[in-house]
């Protein structure tokens, strides 16, 4: 497998890892049978939020192969991340709305605010990631040699 793919499907997992965190809390509060309105639309918050994650991933992804960036995304200013984040999380709300719930109401609204502020939060995150990584790797090679 290829570096560059190797790095797409890691940035899909950190995106879906970031946008799973806010759904531990709701779904460990059901679970203790502290309810909100919402909480029992889904089943599984963690996988129902993380999935899209992974695929906004995958949004950020391609973003940063048009732009030529993949291979050193993590160098970048998160200001930049950001507004790609966020762009990567508006192409994933268009894709939500216009496949997954096509009715019209106040509810799509909330999907793109949700996937617009987890993408600009996202983007920077993976990036953050990634240097833990890849200082980990650094300080493995230097203990090898």
């Amino acid at each position: 497998m290829g570096k560059g793919l190797i790095r797409v499907i890691g940035l899909a997992l950190a995106w879906a890892f970031i946008y799973a965190l806010p759904a531990v809390p709701i779904e460990g509060l059901a679970n203790l049978g502290i309810e909100f309105s919402f909480t029992y639309a889904v089943d599984m918050w963690p996988a129902e939020l993380g999935l899209p994650g992974f695929i906004g991933g995958l949004f950020f992804a391609a973003l940063l192969v048009l732009t030529g960036q993949l291979g050193r995304f993590e160098r970048l200013p998160s200001s930049r991340l950001a507004a790609w984040g966020t762009l990567a999380g508006l192409l994933l709300a268009g894709l939500y709305v216009t496949q997954v719930w096509p009715e019209p109401g106040s509810v799509i609204a909330l999907i793109v605010v949700i996937a617009t502020v987890l993408g600009a939060l996202a983007a920077p995150g993976s990036a953050a990631l990634f240097r833990v990584v890849a200082s980990r790797r650094g300080a493995a090679a230097g203990a090898r040699v």
